[in-house]
């Protein structure tokens, strides 16, 4: 069972990568997948847009 694992290591080590990246990220304040031009949604529904 362990030998399956060492041969997806690769695989693991770039997903932990790629989830420490995004928490730091997220962490620093840094957008990684928006863009400042766009309307941020809120919580109040239809009807109720962002001024």
């Amino acid at each position: 069972m362990i030998e399956e694992y060492k041969k997806m290591k690769w695989f693991f080590i770039w997903v932990l990568l790629l989830a420490g990246g995004m928490v730091f990220s997220n962490m620093s304040g840094y957008r990684v997948f928006s863009s400042g031009g766009q309307q941020q949604w809120k919580a109040g529904g239809p009807g109720l847009y962002h001024k």
